[in-house]
């Protein structure tokens, strides 16, 4: 990850304003790269997060649906959830584009853990596996509260959707970004 942050880059003012809470059009994507030529292997990989997101975003709900019974406590859990974590990759990737972390964990990492830890989500049915079975893994989801359980697998499981989905080069931008996320959110 670069140290340098493009964020208060006069010239991409509007680009980061218009992008809230959403994915770059190719128009805002040549902006950034008339700016920032530099990071064309960035905006690529940003742009190809843009075409993959909606079915992983999917995908992971499915997943994270079948074994934690959100549906069964929360109103309209479905939309919020895919709200969520669509906000995370967006959010992920426009950091990535702007090469600072810090503002994605001040942006919307602090802000958004409190939101989803408040829900107190439940732990995974009693019939239902973990869904990441490896020992790494299932000590670090024993070390957490229940209610953090399946945010730690819904963002572990979006990185690893990301890896398979992305080119080896837009993976490696993202996933720094990505793991983030999963420290973050998931944790005290």
């Amino acid at each position: 990850m670069s140290t340098e942050s493009l964020r208060h880059h006069p010239n991409l003012q509007e680009f980061i304003q218009n992008c809230q809470g959403r994915h770059p059009d190719d128009e805002e994507f040549d902006i950034y790269n008339s700016v920032a030529p530099g990071n064309a292997a960035r905006a690529s990989a940003a742009a190809e997060i843009r075409d993959v997101e909606g079915p992983i975003v999917r995908k992971i709900v499915r997943q994270i649906f079948d074994a934690y019974p959100f549906d069964a406590h929360h109103d309209l859990a479905v939309m919020k959830a895919t709200r969520d974590i669509r906000m995370v990759v967006i959010y992920a990737s426009l950091s990535m584009l702007l090469g600072d972390p810090d503002w994605f964990k001040n942006k919307l990492l602090f802000w958004m853990k409190k939101i989803i830890q408040a829900f107190e989500f439940p732990d995974k049915l009693p019939n239902k596996q973990y869904i990441f079975k490896d020992s790494e893994n299932q000590a670090a989801i024993q070390k957490l509260k229940p209610f953090q359980r399946s945010i730690y697998e819904t963002f572990l499981l979006l990185r690893e959707e990301m890896r398979k989905a992305l080119s080896e080069e837009s993976y490696q931008e993202i996933e720094p970004f990505l793991q983030l996320g999963v420290e973050i959110l998931s944790n005290d």
